[in-house]
Order: C-alpha cells, then sequence, then structure tokens
C-alpha cells in the first residue's frame, strides 16, 4: 500500500489513543504513525502501536489486506527518520502483528509494495555501514521473518541477495550489509532439497566461492573478507554437509582466492586455513577429499612453511582436530608424509617461534604412534638423517629399544626442538595458571619496563609491562598488564570509590582463571594496578582473527569461565561484565577473566569489606625508587 503523498500533505488530526482497540481505531493510529511529522504525538500513537502488538491485542482486529497494507508502509515511513526510537516501534508492531495466528503470509504478501524488499536492503547495508547496534539486529530479523513468514516475497528476497553480492563482487567496494545477507542465505540454502538442482549449485559456485575473492585491507590485521567470513562459512558448509562433492569445489574457491606475492603471509590465509578446518568438520565421508589431494597437500605445505607464525600455528592446529586427523590418515597420509616429514623435522633446526616448535613435535609424534612402521620408513629414508648418522658411524641395526640409529636420531633431534622447561620457579607461564598468585609486595615503577598500549578507558590506560630482573635475559622476565588510573581525574569524576572497589576485589581474588592483582602502589599522579597479561589476547581478538572456536575448545573454555565465575560467587560477589573482550588468554590456551569494574558485593560479607575498605587508594604505597622504604606499609 503505497502512501497518497496529497492526503500526507494536508492537516492530520492526533487520534484519540485512549479509544478501544478495534477495526478503525487501529487503521486511524497507523495511519497518523504513517503520514505525520516526527514530534511527541507520533511517537506516542507508535508507542500505542507497539504496546498493543505485543500484547496480543491486534487479534482482536480483522487482518484486511488494508491492514497488511498499512503495517508494511508504517515500517517503509519509519525508515526516512532520524529518531531511532520510532523506528524501533515500527518494526516491533510489523513482527510481533506476524506472530498473530491470524496473520496470513499469503495476503500480506499481495499488499507488500515492489518498493519494500529493497528499500529493507538500502536499510540493512546503511545500518552496517555505520555498525548501528540498535537497529541492525532489527533490520537482520525483519528481512528473516519476510522471507519465513512472507511466502510471495521470497523470490524477490533471493533476487535481491544476489544482486547485492553481485555488486559487491564486481566493484570491490560497499562491503557493508555482506554477513548479515549470508545470514538470511543461509536460512535458505537450509531449506534446499536434495539433491541441489544446477540452480542451487549456482549459488555456491557463483556468490560464495567468489566472495573468497576479495583481497582489500579495512586495517592492516583485518581483510575484508573477515567482515563477512564467518556467515560465509556457514554457507559453503551446508552445501557440503548436503552432498560431499560440493567439498571438491570449496577447496578449489580456497585455492583460487588464496593470498600470493605481496599479499601473502597475511591474516586472511589464517582465516582460509580456519575455513578448510571448518568444512572438513562437515564433511561426512573423508574419501570426498581425494578428488582435491594435490590441491589440499599444497596448502598444507604453504601453512608449514610459511614464517608467518600465526599461520603456521593454524595450519598446525588441523591435527588437533579429529575429524582432520581420521581424514588425514584415512586418504592423505600415504601420498603426503613423504613431502612433509622433511618440512616439520628440518634437521633438526628450531623454528623462531616456540608454539610452532612445540606443535611441529606433537604432530610428529602423532605420526609416531598412529603410523609407527610409516615413521621408521620416513627416518631411514631422510637423506639428511642417514647422512648424518653414516658420518657418525653409528651402528645400523635396532638398539636395545628397537629404534634404528635414524630414528634414535630423528627423536633425539625432537627432544633438540621442543622448547625447555624453565625453572619453576622462574617461569612465568606457570606462575600465571599458578593456584595462588605469585606477589610481587615490592615492585616499584622503576622494576617495570614499558610496552605498547592495549586499552584505554574514560580515566585509565592499560601498558603492557615487564618486570625487570637483573642479570637475566628479557625474554624471561615476567610479563604484565599494568593499568594506570588518574587519581585527580577520578576524584573530579567522582570515581574514587568505584576504583577502591576494583582494588579491594581484586586484592581477595586469587582463582588461576581470574587477571589476579600482583602488586599496586602510587607513582606520581597514577595509581598502578600490575596484573597478570594473558599473551594470546582476549577471546574476542582471536575469534576475529582465526574464526569460531573448535567444540572442544569450546568446552575448555567455558569450563574455565565457569570455574573463575564460581571463585567469584564464593567470594560473594556478582562478576557483571561478562564478554569475549573480557575473557584472557594465556600463551598456554587457558582462561582468565579481566576488568572487574563491574563486580558488585551481594552477601552482607562483602558488602562489609568493600565498606572497610573504602580508602585504600588513599593508603596505596609509594612506588619511587627513591622511597625504598615504603614498600612494605602495605601487603597486595
Amino acid at each position: 500500500m503505497e502512501v497518497d503523498s496529497e492526503a500526507s500533505s494536508a492537516p492530520i488530526e492526533v487520534p484519540e489513543l485512549e479509544a478501544e482497540v478495534s477495526d478503525e481505531s487501529v487503521a486511524e493510529w497507523l495511519h497518523y504513525a504513517t503520514v505525520a511529522p516526527p514530534g511527541p504525538a507520533r511517537t506516542a500513537t507508535l508507542d500505542r502501536l507497539a504496546t498493543i502488538a505485543s500484547d496480543g491485542e491486534l487479534r482482536d482486529v480483522e487482518f484486511t489486506d488494508e491492514l497488511y497494507g498499512r503495517l508494511f508502509a508504517l515500517v517503509q515511513a519509519s525508515w526516512d527518520d532520524d529518531e531511532w526510537g520510532d523506528r524501533k516501534m515500527a518494526y516491533i508492531v510489523l513482527t510481533e502483528a506476524s506472530k498473530a495466528p491470524e496473520f496470513d503470509g499469503e495476503a500480506a504478501g499481495r499488499m507488500l509494495p515492489k518498493s519494500w524488499i529493497p528499500g529493507l536492503f538500502r536499510r540493512l547495508v546503511s545500518a552496517s555501514r555505520l555498525n548501528a547496534s540498535d537497529e541492525l539486529p532489527f533490520v537482520k530479523s525483519t528481512v528473516h521473518w519476510v522471507y519465513k513468514a512472507v511466502l510471495p516475497a521470497r523470490p524477490q528476497v533471493r533476487r535481491e541477495i544476489g544482486a547485492f553480492v553481485s555488486r559487491f563482487l564486481r566493484t570491490s567496494i560497499g562491503h557493508h550489509g555482506i554477513a548479515a545477507a549470508l545470514g538470511v542465505l543461509g536460512c535458505i540454502i537450509q531449506g534446499f532439497r536434495t539433491p541441489m538442482t544446477s540452480v542451487h549449485e549456482g549459488v555456491l559456485t557463483q556468490l560464495l566461492v567468489p566472495l573468497h575473492l576479495p583481497m582489500g585491507k579495512l586495517t592492516e590485521t583485518q581483510p575484508v573478507i573477515a567482515v563477512y567470513h564467518e556467515p560465509l562459512v556457514l554457507c559453503v558448509g551446508l552445501f557440503v554437509k548436503a552432498d560431499a562433492r560440493h567439498f571438491a569445489t570449496a577447496v578449489h574457491g580456497l585455492v583460487d582466492a588464496w593470498p600470493e606475492g605481496t599479499d601473502a603471509n597475511s591474516p586472511k590465509e589464517v582465516l582460509l586455513m580456519h575455513e578448510l578446518e571448518m568444512l572438513v568438520d562437515m564433511l561426512d565421508d573423508p574419501a570426498a577429499a581425494r578428488p582435491v589431494l594435490g590441491p589440499l597437500r599444497g596448502l598444507l605445505i604453504r601453512g608449514i612453511t610459511s614464517e608467518y607464525a600465526m599461520f603456521t600455528q593454524r595450519t598446525l592446529q588441523l591435527w588437533s582436530n579429529k575429524k582432520f586427523v581420521a581424514m588425514y590418515f584415512a586418504v592423505m597420509h600415504d601420498s603426503t608424509s613423504h613431502i612433509l616429514f622433511p618440512m616439520l623435522l628440518k634437521g633438526g633446526e628450531r623454528h623462531w617461534n616456540t608454539t610452532v616448535n612445540k606443535m611441529r613435535v606433537s604432530l610428529l609424534k602423532l605420526i609416531r604412534e598412529q603410523r609407527p612402521d610409516d615413521f621408521r620408513r620416513l627416518c631411514n629414508s631422510d637423506a639428511k638423517i642417514s647422512a648424518e648418522v653414516a658420518a657418525a658411524g653409528a651402528d645400523t641395526d635396532d638398539d636395545m629399544e628397537g629404534l634404528s640409529s635414524a630414528e634414535a636420531a630423528v627423536l633425539a633431534k625432537l627432544e633438540a626442538i621442543h622448547p625447555k622447561e624453565k625453572d619453576v620457579a622462574g617461569d612465568p607461564a606457570r606462575d600465571v595458571m599458578a593456584e595462588t598468585p605469585t606477589l610481587k609486595p615490592s615492585l616499584r615503577f622503576h622494576d617495570l619496563a614499558f610496552g605498547r598500549t592495549l586499552g584505554t578507558g574514560s580515566f585509565s590506560t592499560v601498558k603492557f609491562a615487564k618486570h625487570i630482573v637483573r642479570g637475566v635475559s628479557a625474554a624471561q622476565w615476567s610479563e604484565y598488564a599494568v593499568k594506570i588510573i588518574s587519581r585527580k581525574l577520578i576524584r573530579r569524576l567522582g570515581y574514587e570509590a568505584s576504583v577502591c572497589r576494583e582494588i579491594a576485589v581484586l586484592r581477595t581474588l586469587a582463582h588461576p582463571g581470574l587477571a589476579r592483582l600482583v602488586a599496586s602502589f602510587r607513582w606520581r599522579d597514577g595509581a598502578y594496578m600490575v596484573l597478570e597479561y594473558g599473551a594470546r589476547g582476549d577471546l574476542h581478538s582471536q575469534i576475529t582473527e582465526l574464526g569460531s572456536l573448535s567444540e572442544e575448545s569450546t568446552r575448555f573454555a567455558v569450563g574455565e569461565m565457569i570455574a573463575a565465575l564460581h571463585a567469584v560467587h564464593e567470594k560473594g560477589f556478582v562478576y557483571g561484565d561478562l564478554k569475549p573482550e573480557n575473557i584472557l588468554l594465556t600463551e598456554d590456551g587457558h582462561v582468565k577473566l579481566t576488568d572487574f569494574g563491574a563486580v558488585r558485593p551481594v552477601t552482607d560479607a562483602a558488602r562489609e569489606y568493600i565498606k572497610s575498605q573504602r580508602n585504600v587508594m588513599r593508603e596505596l604505597r609509594d612506588g619511587d625508587w627513591a622511597r625504598p622504604s615504603a614498600a612494605a606499609a602495605r601487603p597486595e
């Protein structure tokens, strides 16, 4: 139903909002909310409509063609509003009305204006471009709802998605909204009947596979594809799940999109390797990998030999996936192991990244465990190892443990490659997960070497720092995140009590699943909180860079999070700010909760404790090197 422009220019009488819900009153309210200019009266009318829609009172009116037309016109008119609150209520009216049993999708579809679906997609792009966190979920759910409930609109929605993606592929600009469109497309693909037709398969080959090609970057660490990669992987995975033959198409698509030349060694490679693992997870028949053994082998070689440690780690991580391991040993090992073995061993040379070294050793040990005879053959046939054994004049017979000289030499090299365990007292990785924190009660400002900024807030900055230990290599210095708070600013803004509460809470928490406080002091105008550091960043960044976690990793992370939250609750507090950005990952992959500014006491004992610590800011010890006598003024 199109709005009558002549009628909309005439004076509009404000409707009576206290009237009973009836066909006439609802029609009057919808008309007024659609054509009236923004203002309190229009907002009040929209609020009345949203209320009766949410309460189910719209069931008291007859669902006629006119009502459907007015509902669509209401939402379409709201797209021109600057006021988000009015647009939100318009969305609510439509979506809540559609939940009524009397709502007829077929009849509604007949009244859908031709310009409505394109307008909805323009709104989707606009909300995505502006990162409108309030409106975007409503627009997404409306697109989903239209496709599900208004059957006549489905062809137009499919055409709009196709045209939308095609424009992006043709121009390489305007990535905004692609992720949301792919979310809808995923629902559509789930409804495809099997066996799929050539039209269905065209969605994979003409839309989804080409979406891997863009090489642009939003930042140095974020390729354009990262914006929509997660729903893209889901869409491609649905094709692989429906028919294993699509796995080969998907792999060829990854190979064609792989960064080359100056684009190589990039975060995009990490994302694509993550996608390969997700596709293997969707694959029910490992034999479907046989037609693409060559391309798969090439991708594994790229990853293992790369100097980009993040990419190498992501490649080696494939062997932590049970389905990939099963597929590898079922169809790839025999034709691939003789190529990968020397690349993994590298004659015993160590990679510059210790995590890569650990993963190399783990994979070679996995091969020995799964295929001991093959492992021995690979050791004996390695030219460099054989030359070393011959030069050493070693006996070629098996030793007492049944190992050939070559196999014993390889195992010795694996021992040399694997990072050595440090002394327990001096191992920061162990300290950070110890049952009780390693406190530094005498730590001062000049004992710290500060590095990059990890984050900023309204009245604080968090910096990376290392604890200087004279006579010890800087590589072995313990790493910390130091929160620096401006004391003058928090007093002026009235946040001193909040900071006191945060310090007090941290001093009473000691669980290894929390980023614990190891020292606190004042220096000049700053209050310094020295906290345990998550070397692998936060969970949000990890997911953004590497893609979603495996099911096994998710269970592990959730388990550690629950244990950490339980420790907070046992002390009589609630955490209050659980989100991926506040979940840190240690070098060894453990989880730590951080940022305790939202923690609140909920038991009488906890409230009394916080009350007793209200002067903690003023009692902070002096962290100036010139006044060491103050260092032990207060225990941490």
